[in-house]
């Protein structure tokens, strides 16, 4: 079971895991691929491959786009390679996934629980923005969604994440 901490070290672990997050979205949205994987336990299991297809939170239905087929969309994701497992293969399909086209992810309020004072999860909820390169087959997405994450704290004392999951709840496409 899950325990809130409000001790001052859990307020430290909190702010240690956000700033763990950010830097996540900062690498991301530069491309810098061997300090994003760095932030992920070597044996972590990473599944963003549902990322182009939104689906109601509630029912878990896909939600239609318009213009867009959901096989189109999925067809998007499916030669990546989700879900990777450990660091070079999550090095691979990142930089494939997010190659030639610029992104800007923003992040907002997570739900950050601790199992004990070296596990813990969270729900980030999130924004973002891509924007891929002329004579690519879409041009322009926005989005809304979740990730699901779990985190360790390793013997160096730093906390890595050991598992993301993440899903739409809201998406928009352009050609």
């Amino acid at each position: 079971m899950a325990t809130y901490f409000t001790t001052p070290e859990a307020l430290v672990a909190i702010e240690e895991i956000k700033q763990l997050k950010a830097r996540y979205c900062y690498y991301i949205d530069h491309e810098e691929w061997d300090q994003w994987i760095s932030l992920f336990a070597p044996d972590c299991r990473v599944d963003l491959g549902s990322w182009p297809v939104a689906r109601n939170p509630a029912t878990k239905e896909r939600i239609p786009v318009p213009g867009f087929s959901f096989e189109e969309l999925e067809a998007l994701a499916s030669g990546a390679g989700w879900p990777a497992v450990g660091r070079e293969a999550l090095r691979h399909v990142g930089s494939d996934t997010a190659s030639n086209n610029v992104t800007v992810h923003h992040l907002f309020v997570p739900q950050i629980e601790f199992e004990s004072e070296s596990t813990a999860r969270a729900i980030w909820p999130m924004e973002d923005y891509a924007w891929w390169p002329e004579g690519s087959p879409q041009r322009r997405m926005h989005g809304f969604g979740y990730y699901r994450e779990t985190y360790l704290r390793l013997e160096d004392g730093r906390w890595y994440i050991a598992t993301s999951h993440f899903s739409r709840s809201w998406i928009e496409w352009q050609r």
